[in-house]
């Protein structure tokens, strides 16, 4: 049954497939402090004499984002392999989703996806990978994900 209530965010996570397409093993970002994503539509202006004074528009290219803010680390998936699928310019699949059970049991997460769960999955390119290396403060970094095609919304079974 799908959980109810309202979402704890941190108990939602971006995971990239560092598997294959068929056989797809779904890393989280490690050490993720804060994730985004955005699904706008292109307004196309429909502005004609017959449409007086009020302005007319049409919907048209459907586009995501996902922003994310991590932690750098020296293990875990993270800036490295962001930054290393960058500058191949190589599409990943990714899956903006709750949690696993595992990551309750470890006492990450309050709430595990449940069947029933809606989220998010599809191709992207890597747009940006940032790094902020402040002296005395943990390095962190960011990054911003922009949609390579169709972004399904999936229902865990």
């Amino acid at each position: 049954m799908a959980n109810t209530g309202i979402i704890n965010g941190g108990d939602i996570m971006l995971y990239m497939n560092t598997g294959t397409d068929l056989s797809p093993v779904w890393s989280p970002i490690a050490h993720a402090t804060e994730h985004t994503i955005s699904v706008k539509t292109e307004l196309r202006d429909r502005v004609t004499k017959d449409t007086g004074a009020w302005r007319s528009r049409k919907a048209g290219i459907l586009d995501a984002t996902i922003n994310v803010s991590a932690l750098k680390t020296y293990d875990g998936y993270g800036y490295d392999d962001l930054l290393a699928l960058a500058k191949a310019r190589a599409a990943v699949m990714a899956k903006y989703s709750g949690r696993p059970t595992a990551d309750v049991t470890a006492g990450t997460a309050e709430v595990a996806e449940a069947t029933g769960d809606k989220y998010e999955e599809g191709k992207f390119l890597i747009e940006s990978v940032d790094s902020n290396d402040a002296v005395n403060a943990d390095g962190t970094f960011s990054a911003v994900l922009q949609s390579d095609g169709e972004i399904e919304t999936k229902t865990v079974s």
